[in-house]
């Protein structure tokens, strides 16, 4: 998830580089909502893991739109 992240919103400017931290982020929290749901695999963790994985792709869609938009 990171490296398509990266990939996916390439740092080419100050704004991109912006966008590309926030993409990293998102990432960064889908992947510790998954670790977490897979060390402790409860009702809670897997409703937070639901509730992280529905704003995940939105986000990350928003941001590859915005770097195309202001590139």
């Amino acid at each position: 998830l990171i490296v398509l992240s990266v990939l996916a919103v390439p740092p080419t400017s100050f704004i991109g580089g912006v966008l590309t931290i926030l993409a990293l982020s998102v990432a960064a929290w889908m992947a510790m909502a998954s670790i977490r749901f897979v060390r402790q695999p409860t009702h809670a963790t897997a409703r937070r893991m639901l509730h992280v994985s529905l704003l995940h792709l939105p986000l990350t869609m928003l941001l590859i739109l915005l770097s195309h938009w202001l590139a």
